[in-house]
Formats: structure tokens, C-alpha cells, sequence
């Protein structure tokens, strides 16, 4: 079991998990603007 594999797997997951927030809060922001 490698360490580093698994440190690389987190730091992907919360890329993608930071990814996601940021365009949640972007189409949040847009819609609140278009309204």
C-alpha cells in the first residue's frame, strides 16, 4: 500500500470536490445576478 498513491487520490478528490464548490457558487452567483 503506497502512501504517496493515497496522498495522490485525496489531493485529486479534493481538487475535484473544490472544483465542484466553485462552480456551485459560480451558477449561484449568476443566477442571483440574472434575477
Amino acid at each position: 500500500f503506497d502512501s504517496r498513491q493515497l496522498k495522490g487520490d485525496i489531493f485529486a478528490i479534493f481538487v475535484i470536490a473544490l472544483a465542484a464548490a466553485e462552480a456551485a457558487i459560480g451558477l449561484s452567483i449568476l443566477s442571483s445576478i440574472h434575477r
